[in-house]
């Protein structure tokens, strides 16, 4: 639990308890240096899930490789990795 203000002065407990119910009634309240946020989607698992969509699409294209990075929120480089991956394919497939 954060108790410190971002202009030094504490919180008492009491006021700590109302945070617990309400953690945005204190205004000048600095959680963020002591609690970081972990992300929401762990790395890579953004980019699993849009390949696994795009398997079940069928054939791949680039503006289906757009919407999938923008369903799962992939990473631009990510991004063009799938769009490298799928120029790949389709020289494999020319040859």
């Amino acid at each position: 639990m954060c108790d410190a203000r971002s202009d030094g002065s504490r919180i008492g407990p009491l006021q700590v308890q109302f945070l617990v119910a309400s953690p945005l009634a204190l205004p000048g309240l600095s959680c963020r240096k002591s609690m970081p946020v972990p992300p929401i989607v762990p790395k890579g698992d953004a980019l699993r899930r849009a390949i696994a969509w795009l398997s079940e699409q069928g054939a791949w294209t680039p503006s289906l490789i757009e919407q999938a990075c923008q369903r799962f929120d992939v990473t631009p480089a990510d991004e063009e990795f799938l769009l490298r991956e799928f120029r790949n394919r389709q020289a494999r497939r020319k040859t």
